[in-house]
């Protein structure tokens, strides 16, 4: 049995590449327009979408220099006082997207009707379940598929939190001790109010959480300066008392409390999404590769790879 020699397939060479996608340069066309009418498409059909957005920075009263301050002054009564954890402002931060804040702002029910409309029935003043055409298809697939299928709840804090944490961004800037929340949303109004409701909410949190601890912080005080005798660690306590004793009054004064705003929820006058620059330009580079690709496959199937 003769055997053949399989001779090795020569390499394209740059002028051999620049022949054909000249020879395939109308398909090249074709999928560049095409991809430019994709884009165009993209434009109308995506919904806009605003965004809203709010500088924070640490309050005054955000406690932090309080708390060590009390604690050293503890520490001269050689007095082991709670620590404080984490820092006030990194508080607000952190819940903005938790469940509970969620929950806060689940209470409000105006912006509740606002944010799921779909689900609310302004005629019978109920919550209802919307009509959706896929809702059936899904629920067949997971039939099909042995899933669960759990019912159909009214809006509540877990939808709350999942549009937060879908739409909220946060952006620290260490340097200048400012964050930037930004939450976007096809309605601009619904942007506004939802991120003023989180910022609010969040805030709130902290100082009723920090109200609590002070609270217990002063009773510990006090019942400590019931014990000790010696005039210089009262002295210490004594001024520890009165810090904790500050620390609450501005708690209580309904001013923000860990994180205070530069200024009001604003929101952008035009839509931040979709990019129409960004979007021409992807549909005009994927549309070339497109036709590229085209180009090479059909010269490939016609085993014209050639310079010829």
């Amino acid at each position: 049995m003769s055997l053949e020699r399989v001779q090795p397939a020569a390499a394209i060479t740059p002028a051999m590449l620049v022949n054909l996608l000249w020879r395939g340069k109308w398909l090249i066309v074709a999928g560049t327009l095409l991809g430019l009418l994709g884009s165009i498409a993209y434009l109308h059909l995506a919904t806009p979408r605003y965004m809203a957005y709010l500088q924070l920075v640490p309050t005054e009263q955000s406690g932090v220099q309080v708390a060590r301050n009390i604690s050293g002054l503890a520490s001269l009564a050689g007095i082991n006082l709670p620590r404080g954890g984490t820092p006030q402002f990194a508080f607000v931060l952190e819940t903005m997207k938790g469940r509970d804040v969620a929950e806060a702002v689940a209470q409000n029910q105006p912006l509740m009707r606002r944010l799921f409309a779909a689900s609310w029935n302004p005629a019978t003043g109920r919550w209802e379940q919307p009509e959706d055409r896929l809702h059936g298809i899904e629920s067949a697939i997971k039939t099909v598929l042995a899933m669960p299928q759990p019912a159909w709840t009214p809006p509540g804090a877990l939808q709350v939190q999942r549009q937060v944490q879908k739409r909220l961004s946060i952006t620290e800037d260490n340097k200048h001790s400012i964050a930037t929340i930004t939450l976007t949303h096809p309605d601009p109004a619904i942007a506004r109010d939802l991120l003023a409701a989180v910022y609010e909410a969040s805030d709130t949190l902290q100082r009723a959480r920090m109200e609590r601890r002070t609270v217990a912080y002063i009773d510990y005080i006090s019942h400590k300066l019931l014990t000790v005798q010696l005039a210089e660690h009262r002295a210490a306590l004594a001024n520890a008392l009165a810090e904790q004793e500050r620390m609450l009054m501005m708690a209580r004064t309904g001013q923000p409390f860990a994180a205070d705003p530069l200024g009001m929820v604003s929101v952008t006058d035009k839509p931040v999404s979709p990019n129409m620059v960004i979007a021409l330009a992807a549909g005009l580079v994927l549309g070339g590769l497109m036709g590229i690709g085209a180009a090479i496959f059909m010269w490939w199937r016609r085993g014209q790879l050639t310079t010829a």
